[in-house]
């Protein structure tokens, strides 16, 4: 089991049961929730994610069509190492300055502590704090007007998007210092973080900067990654758990259902890694092989995926593949199990998903926005970079050619009626 995730379990055993039990005696409305939700029209905010990289007015048309109110994407680094604004910053503010444009708000996401890292800035030192600060302050000033949110980072918990430089810890110390950085200059821009699951231990190290935050963002996908706790209601139960425990307006930062996708067999999973130069008798023989050695795997699969492996990984690249994060994308898979009662991963069973689970959250007066991910289904995998991988290509609730698959009109008869 990874480290990451028994950091979760370790700090969830301690928090969350007492925070569950104090939940039904606790407030469920304060000042932030109510003016988050007053400015959205007295519902949540709407938003989805990744429509972003479509800024052209028939995306325009049919995210207002669908009651949807906003957008959420990332920008790049502001500047180079010496102080100078990187090359394509100011393509990308035109960008979102279309969708504002259109009357559609947007939460940005701001690049986390491994970004600066790898143009040699480290935050953990003055010099490199003062460089976060500076950038903070010109994402505000640069795109006010144009954004209505910040999200500090994205899923900083896991290694993937943080780094192997830096600590759980010393991520909330970014978070801490670049939210600290706009307090004063960021006017009603909302400011947070978010989570992968409840991960206790980031908020946590996360109290201190508190006072700097507007909300708690959480990304939740229940039934798709992994078979345990495969139920709609866990959706509302750790909502209720953040509410309880930090008393912040919680935002939904990324949810959504795969739309297609089943597990391998066993046969199919040897086929793979035979096909990879593991030719062994059981898959267990060949993923150990694999592990101790992933060069002919390298070799042979598309070289982003190669790239993310040993990028991400750690420890052993060999190790991350046969991963949570990587397995899925060697076997192109969705682990078996992984699905919630009623909605099996087919288009219609996304719609459902999505039918069942808006209201649910709509009525909880503390959630204060909701991100579908995403707009669109993607043509090839972004991570393993094959187009039968559905781990990072199904999610969306359009074709990737921008037709309406039926979630979006699930969404669209919830949200406008």
């Amino acid at each position: 089991m990874e480290d990451w995730i028994k950091s979760q379990i370790k700090y969830g055993l301690r928090y969350i049961p007492a925070a569950l039990l104090r939940y039904p005696f606790c407030k469920k409305r304060s000042e932030e929730t109510e003016r988050i939700r007053e400015a959205a029209g007295g519902h949540m905010i709407r938003g989805v994610c990744r429509a972003n990289d479509r800024p052209e007015q028939e995306t325009f048309d049919a995210i207002k069509n669908a009651g949807i109110g906003w957008v959420r994407g990332g920008f790049a680094l502001p500047f180079n190492a010496d102080g100078t604004v990187r090359e394509g910053f100011y393509a990308d503010k035109e960008k979102y300055k279309r969708f504002a444009e259109a009357g559609i708000k947007v939460m940005f996401i701001a690049p986390g502590p491994r970004s600066f890292y790898e143009i040699g800035i480290d935050s953990r030192t003055p010099e490199g704090a003062e460089f976060i600060r500076k950038s903070a302050r010109f994402y505000i000033e640069e795109l006010r007007g144009i954004i209505g949110a910040v999200q500090i980072g994205n899923e900083l918990s896991t290694p993937r998007f943080r780094g192997s430089a830096h600590t759980l810890k010393e991520a909330c110390d970014y978070i801490g210092i670049f939210a600290e950085a706009i307090k004063a200059i960021k006017g009603d821009i909302l400011v947070g973080y978010n989570l992968v699951g409840p991960q206790v231990d980031q908020n946590v190290f996360l109290m201190p900067y508190m006072e700097y935050l507007d909300y708690v963002g959480v990304d939740i996908y229940i039934g798709s990654f992994f078979k345990q706790a495969a139920y709609m209601w866990v959706h509302g139960l750790l909502c209720k758990f953040l509410w309880a425990f930090l008393q912040k307006p919680v935002i939904v930062c990324e949810c959504g259902y795969l739309g297609a996708g089943a597990p391998k067999t066993s046969a199919e999973k040897l086929e793979i890694l035979r096909a990879y130069g593991y030719d062994y008798p059981t898959v267990a023989q060949a993923e150990e092989a694999l592990r101790q050695d992933p060069t002919s795997f390298f070799e042979k699969c598309p070289p982003i995926f190669a790239e993310h492996a040993k990028r991400w990984a750690s420890g052993s690249p060999g190790e991350w593949l046969l991963s949570l994060d990587g397995k899925s994308h060697v076997y192109s898979e969705i682990p078996g199990g992984a699905k919630i009662k009623g909605c099996p991963h087919t288009p219609e069973g996304q719609a459902a998903f999505f039918r069942r689970l808006l209201p649910s959250l709509e009525k909880l007066p503390f959630v204060c926005g909701l991100f579908i991910y995403s707009w669109y289904d993607d043509k090839e995998c972004n991570i393993c970079g094959q187009e039968s991988c559905p781990m990072e290509t199904k999610w969306g609730i359009n074709h990737h050619d921008g037709t309406p698959k039926p979630a979006y009109y699930a969404i669209r008869d919830l949200w406008t009626s």
